[in-house]
């Protein structure tokens, strides 16, 4: 009986631990369910896409906003982009070269006839839905948080200083994020033409077109396979139209490239490295350095268009920066060609995230997150001139050049790290994760980004169009002669909508002006005796007061600028 009642009791026992564990079971799998619905709700959510959709709005107001409070110019090169975009109305075909960028002027000939305020809510619309297409690629890599994607690209304070501005990095890094997207959504015939157009616009792109030309014959995917020849079959028929060169397209990427392979300086193989956080940001940085320690752990392949692809671009610019061995264009260290791929890192750096939450022992990142910390405080803590950084090394080609030149640190690269490695390590949930790396990347961004003021160059130029404009509703058009670009963009002209078609101040113009025509002389482009022996000083207009009026001057407050308006007598 003892024993019936102690088998009954270690039945009832046994029993209680299994209905235990079928409670415990149920209780771990509903959790597993709800953390699933979760995260489902949060990847594929129409309120989520939707909430995505009107930052991206919100962002492009933004940005066009903060245009008119960040008047200066990052470089001329955009207000003379603006200006060409309207002269491709007059001659298409002067569109052809490869300053011109025929893929982005094509883009912006319709959209600049409607003025200078369109083209920039236009460049603001395309930097703002780059970062709604990583947001979209996020998803379609099933990122668990891919909104990251969308901030951590919308809040780069460089990325913010070039959404409004007239470059055809802006339209390229639109249309790859594009590409990438429409690849991973398996539409490969429009991710070839979209690919295809990037190298209409940037040529340094055809070596990653043609992997990807083998890719899609891999995949036996043979109608997009053709496509993506669609756009450099264009420009080069177009070419051959005009010059008879069957071969235009070839021989022209290989004049540019023994043309410009020298003439500005190569800043070194390790520059853009430096520049990293200028142009992406600590945030991003640090996350991608996670990313990749993360797959050697792993032992696994990097995602090849999120992380392989940007990175490759990245190194074939430091390699075109090596000074020692000179190799493809000199790119003088420009920032701008980076942002390219901007959207992409975005992406990534989203994924290293849930990398790092998905890993075994993933704190173990701190061993070269540490070392990267370190690196970045003694090396990338400087401000910068968004070419270089203003380090010791600045100081001492300052002191070369006479002029003295007293070196700050500027920490907030060092801080991004930090705070990005702590956020990371703490073990947050995804939705804590998503949260406290938005609010980070807005901080930095508020405490980071400045308005560019106008240089005292283009101030002066400005004065200058000003004085033009009302001469010429006071007295009427006369001839002029001007050099300088700005002027056009200020009085949103092009030459060719002058009665009297202006001309660049040479010996010979000079000669043929009539009386009473007007020379617009700068120190910046009118006077430059190693291009051209017959431009001619200012001092020339002033050593002949017999031939030449001095009817006005416009002078640089520190000297760095002048500008005369003379008239021929």
């Amino acid at each position: 009986m003892a024993k019936k009642k102690k088998s009954k009791a270690i039945s009832n026992k046994e029993t209680q631990s299994v209905s235990n564990n079928i409670s415990s079971q149920k209780a771990t799998h509903k959790k597993q369910i709800e953390s699933i619905s979760e995260d489902t709700n949060m990847l594929f959510s129409p309120i989520s896409t939707k909430l995505a959709f009107i930052l991206t709005l919100v962002a492009a107001c933004l940005y066009f906003a903060f245009s008119f409070v960040s008047e200066g110019f990052y470089q001329q090169d955009e207000a003379v982009h603006y200006v060409s975009m309207k002269r491709f109305w007059f001659n298409p075909n002067r569109i052809l070269s490869n300053w011109e960028k025929p893929g982005f002027k094509l883009v912006y000939a319709l959209p600049s006839l409607l003025g200078v305020y369109f083209v920039t809510f236009f460049n603001c619309l395309l930097a703002a839905f780059s970062g709604f297409f990583a947001f979209k690629l996020a998803q379609k890599i099933n990122v668990k948080i891919p909104a990251l994607a969308l901030i951590f690209l919308l809040t780069q304070p460089f990325w913010i200083g070039l959404s409004f501005r007239n470059y055809s990095e802006l339209l390229a890094a639109f249309l790859l994020i594009l590409a990438v997207y429409l690849n991973e959504d398996k539409k490969y015939a429009f991710a070839a033409l979209a690919a295809s157009y990037i190298v209409f616009i940037r040529q340094e792109f055809y070596p990653f077109l043609a992997l990807y030309f083998f890719f899609l014959l891999y995949k036996k995917q043979w109608l997009p396979a053709l496509l993506t020849g669609v756009f450099p079959l264009v420009h080069n028929f177009w070419g051959f139209a005009i010059t008879g060169d069957f071969l235009y397209l070839l021989n022209q990427v290989l004049k540019t490239s023994s043309e410009i392979g020298d003439q500005y300086p190569r800043q070194g193989f390790d520059h853009y490295f430096l520049m990293s956080a200028t142009v992406y940001g600590g945030i991003i940085i640090t996350l991608i350095v996670a990313y990749f320690t993360l797959k050697v752990f792993q032992k696994k392949i990097p995602h090849v268009t999120v992380a392989i692809l940007p990175t490759l671009y990245f190194l074939m610019y430091c390699v075109f920066n090596i000074q020692s061995v000179p190799i493809g264009p000199a790119t003088a260290g420009n920032l701008r060609y980076l942002i390219i791929i901007a959207p992409l890192f975005s992406v990534l750096g989203a994924l290293a995230i849930e990398e790092y939450r998905n890993t075994e022992n993933a704190w173990k990142v701190i061993y070269t997150l540490i070392p990267m910390a370190l690196l970045v405080g003694i090396y990338m803590t400087f401000p910068d001139n968004q070419i270089m950084l203003l380090d010791n090394d600045y100081a001492a080609r300052m002191a070369k050049a006479g002029r003295e030149f007293q070196v700050e640190r500027y920490f907030v690269p060092l801080i991004a790290v930090i705070g990005t490695i702590i956020i990371l390590i703490i073990g947050l949930s995804f939705s804590q994760a998503r949260i406290a790396f938005a609010v980070f990347a807005i901080f930095l961004a508020f405490i980071t980004l400045k308005p560019k003021p106008l240089s005292e160059e283009d101030s002066n130029v400005k004065s200058m169009a000003k004085w033009y404009e009302n001469f010429t509703e006071q007295y009427g058009e006369t001839p002029i002669l001007v050099n300088h670009q700005l002027f056009y963009y200020y009085l949103d002209e092009t030459p060719e909508t002058f009665k009297i078609e202006p001309k660049s101040i040479d010996s010979m113009t000079v000669a043929n002006l009539p009386q009473n025509g007007l020379i617009l002389w700068d120190s910046h482009y009118s006077y430059r005796p190693e291009q051209n022996k017959t431009m001619l000083n200012y001092k020339f207009f002033l050593e002949n007061p017999q031939k030449f009026d001095k009817v006005q001057e416009f002078w640089a407050n520190d000297r760095s600028f002048v500008g005369f308006v003379f008239r021929k007598k």
